[in-house]
């Protein structure tokens, strides 16, 4: 038997996985949870040239890689204004840590106490590094088809879009230039499910733990599932409270299994 498939309007269908996608990438990592930035940092700096403008107050470097303690950057050009505070690299910007991964062809940091704003543009990639193994399938409850919702977050994403800007004192983020969420999961049965979110722009809010997807909103599937929103879609990220909300007219398209026909 063919499986039907049906088109309801005027309801809202987006699936968990939008709250996932915002929970892992927007400061939580992949398990959900909050990162804690340590009491004390040391850093390491390592380039293969090196230059100091007393009368700029500049310093510049050629190739570098600069070590902390939890993170690893690395690119081809940077220039930090030590009285401003402000640092600027380009060249295959990457940023590397134990739960994501980001490349971008230009970063700028303010780091002055009143502004605290890393901004990376350019063809930004933002790999959520999977706490589970992504080739392992995920648990299911009973159909091997179906996807248990709580494992999502510890499958990991990748975000495409070109900007972000980070104010990190006020916790807030926001993903320009058409960003795009995709996941590919493992199911018992050995397929693997890719999904797709993709929306204006995005606006988080870490205090709140709240983000705005702008429309239009659009998130696909590949077992054939689709839902559209004409106006922004509110996502609620605290883990255990997650919720899902538009005011506007939305449309779905989805399979439906056999047994959940009418008779």
């Amino acid at each position: 038997m063919i499986q039907p498939t049906l088109k309801v309007t005027q309801k809202i269908l987006l699936p968990a996985f939008s709250v996932v996608l915002i929970s892992l990438i927007m400061g939580y990592g992949a398990s959900g949870q909050k990162t804690t930035t340590p009491s004390s940092k040391k850093g390491k700096l390592e380039a293969y040239s090196y230059s100091q403008d007393v009368k700029t107050d500049t310093q510049t470097v050629e190739n570098f890689t600069y070590t902390s303690s939890d993170m690893i950057a690395t690119g081809k050009h940077a220039v930090y204004h030590q009285k401003k505070q402000f640092l600027t690299a380009t060249g295959d910007i990457v940023l590397d840590d134990a739960k994501n991964h980001v490349t971008g062809d230009k970063a700028e940091v303010d780091d002055s106490p009143n502004k605290k704003l890393a901004i990376i543009t350019g063809k930004v990639v933002i790999t959520v590094k999977p706490k589970a193994d992504p080739t392992k399938p995920v648990s299911t409850s009973g159909n091997k088809k179906d996807v248990n919702v709580a494992d999502e977050r510890n499958r990991g994403v990748v975000v495409t879009c070109n900007r972000v800007e980070n104010s990190y004192k006020k916790k807030f983020v926001v993903m320009k230039g058409e960003p795009v969420f995709t996941q590919k999961i493992t199911r018992e049965d050995g397929t693997v499910l890719t999904r797709v979110l993709t929306c204006e722009h995005v606006e988080y809010d870490g205090k709140t733990e709240k983000a705005v997807l702008f429309a239009p909103v659009k998130m696909t599937d590949s077992d054939g599932g689709e839902s559209n929103f004409e106006q922004n879609v509110l996502i609620g990220t605290k883990e255990g409270e997650e919720t899902v909300s538009s005011k506007g007219k939305s449309s779905s398209v989805f399979p439906v299994k056999e047994d959940d026909t009418l008779q």
